[in-house]
């Protein structure tokens, strides 16, 4: 299977993309989070244990979903390829439990065959739920998505042979206290939804020159860093700063501005109709 282009190799715009697609599912999980914490009024924490470029036959045949999972399929409207919910049973079952009032700790590591109707109620409104956020949270470009989920089911969704092999990007995401985690759940949506939002254009990293439209995410905010020097002190220094202490710089003034941890632009500081500026005096250019 061929590299997907958001997730293969860190070139320089997969540096800026890369994150977009991460905060997507980070939000997606801090929604669902708030959710579950005002339906059980306990803090239920989550965590986004991966993001990765897989294929749907990948995601059915790994091994952290190969017992009691609940399956819904995932489809975006103008994408034909779908996508998957996959919940493990433990960690739906403790999320019933202690939305019931429970206190999440029973044992469901026994394999299950069906669905109580209760059980079919919960698991019906909590794919409900997902598909909310997955549209909340959604905010590349200036039309949202409309997200369809079928009915869960224990059965894994019936994709034919040549969907199974077309590319999902999943988040996997651990939810439940770190010392006694409930268990996982893996959102798959098709790539082609990204590549689309990013600019299906994506080229090679080996091309000289990487044509992509960013038009669709000019508003998506960004970290912009003025860095004026980096210097390195003792513990001890450290421990001695306090409120009114000087830290010695070099008397070069030279700024580097650092996007996304990345380094994009060199600049000298002064002011600017009397606030503090940078001057943009060079743009680098990178291989990474």
């Amino acid at each position: 299977m061929q590299n997907n282009p958001l997730l293969a190799s860190r070139n320089r715009k997969n540096d800026t993309i890369i994150p977009l697609v991460e905060q997507f599912f980070k939000q997606v999980s801090e929604r669902f989070r708030a959710k579950i914490v005002s339906w059980s009024s306990q803090d239920i924490p989550t965590r986004i244990a991966a993001v990765e470029a897989s294929s749907m036959h990948d995601l059915f045949n790994n091994l952290e979903f190969k017992d009691s999972v609940i399956y819904a399929a995932i489809s975006i409207r103008g994408v034909p390829v779908e996508g998957c919910l996959m919940i493990q049973f433990p960690l739906f079952a403790r999320l019933l439990e202690v939305s019931m009032g429970g206190e999440g700790g029973s044992d469901f590591s026994a394999p299950i065959r069906s669905l109580t109707l209760v059980e079919d109620i919960f698991a019906a409104r909590l794919v409900k739920l997902i598909k909310e956020q997955l549209e909340k949270s959604w905010s590349f470009g200036r039309k949202g998505i409309e997200v369809r989920l079928v009915n869960p089911s224990l059965n894994q969704p019936a994709f034919g042979p040549k969907a199974k092999t077309m590319e999902v990007i999943t988040a996997t995401i651990d939810i439940g206290p770190v010392s006694s985690p409930y268990g996982l759940m893996s959102i798959a949506l098709p790539s082609q939804m990204f590549e689309r939002a990013f600019g299906a254009s994506l080229v090679s990293a080996d091309e000289e020159e990487e044509v992509t439209s960013f038009e669709n995410v000019l508003d998506v905010k960004i970290d912009l860093v003025a860095e004026l020097q980096r210097i390195t002190v003792t513990v001890n220094e450290l421990k001695a700063l306090q409120e009114g202490s000087f830290i010695p710089l070099h008397t070069q003034m030279d700024v580097c501005l650092r996007v996304n941890g990345k380094k994009r632009f060199m600049g000298v500081f002064g002011d600017n109709n009397g606030m503090r500026s940078v001057q943009i005096t060079e743009k680098c250019v990178h291989n990474d």
